[in-house]
């Protein structure tokens, strides 16, 4: 029975994974954890304990932070050696075309749908200057917004949890509700 679940490509063991340069092997056993899924073949763990222990280790301040360093200290000694510069400068360079490459198509179809308006999105009418704003992780065209709203949401990291702290404390911190403006003032009162 365990047999007809085990997808027919895939090796049964991680000998037989290693044998055949697979990355994965599926045995149809739960690991430690329960899981019944596949495993990778270099480090023996199930796919779904190696994502839990990614993310485990990626939202660890502690460990972020000594990546961050890490990474800084590397990219200082290649920087040093000339040859290794000119690979680091060829690689940012690639990695900012993929960038604007994966933006560039949402991009100009947002702007065939719709003309750039004079009104941000957030604060309603504006001297600033109106800019196009785009989630950072896919890329994709989020409205048009002011400078300043943009900025608020790369400083929050584009968190609202955040941004509903900080409506919460100003909301309790205000001694003069008069500075509100109008949609705040009933919440408050």
């Amino acid at each position: 029975m365990a047999d007809e679940t085990i997808p027919n490509s895939l090796p049964k063991s991680r000998e037989e994974a290693k044998a055949r340069g697979a990355k994965r092997y599926f045995t149809g056993s739960s690991c430690k954890n329960g899981h019944v899924a596949e495993r990778y073949t270099s480090i023996g763990m199930c796919v779904m304990c190696a994502k839990a222990h990614h993310y485990q280790r990626m939202t660890d301040p502690e460990i972020v932070r000594r990546m961050r360093t890490n990474a800084k200290i590397r990219m200082a000694g290649r920087r040093a050696d000339p040859i290794e510069n000119e690979k680091v400068k060829a690689e940012r360079s690639k990695s900012q075309k993929r960038h604007w490459k994966k933006d560039r198509a949402n991009f100009f179809a947002r702007l065939a749908e719709s003309s750039k308006p004079t009104a941000c999105e957030v604060c309603g009418p504006s001297k600033r200057r109106i800019v196009f704003d785009h989630c950072h992780a896919t890329g994709k065209f989020r409205g048009w917004i002011c400078h300043q709203c943009n900025l608020v949401l790369g400083l929050v990291n584009d968190d609202p949890q955040i941004l509903q702290g900080l409506i919460t404390y100003l909301g309790k911190n205000l001694d003069d509700h008069a500075v509100l403006p109008n949609y705040l003032r009933s919440e408050l009162e």
